[in-house]
């Protein structure tokens, strides 16, 4: 069993997090091996310049009608994106 900020849990967790939150303390209660998992996600708060070498990549957004999406967005809204990648020379497939 596990404990997140000394409350017993038993199953998945999920936690919402925003910018400044106290960090949680996970500890194994159990005294046997337990397996964790943990993943983070986010959007960065000044986004990194586009960057690379040798392909261009771009990103539109669109709504499930096919209009253009633009942000912000709510969590949970669906949206189509498409990607293009185009090599700046002439490559080879593998």
């Amino acid at each position: 069993m596990l404990s997140v900020d000394d409350t017993p849990v038993s199953g998945p967790v999920v936690q919402s997090r925003a910018l400044g939150d106290t960090s949680s303390i996970i500890r194994n209660v159990s005294g046997q091996l337990q397996d964790v998992t943990l993943t983070t996600y986010g959007v960065p708060v000044t986004p990194p310049e586009a960057g690379g070498y040798g392909y261009s990549i771009t990103r539109e957004a669109f709504t499930l009608e096919g209009g253009i999406a633009e942000g912000p967005w709510t969590i949970g809204e669906r949206r189509v994106i498409v990607l293009a990648v185009t090599p700046f020379e002439k490559v080879d497939p593998r």
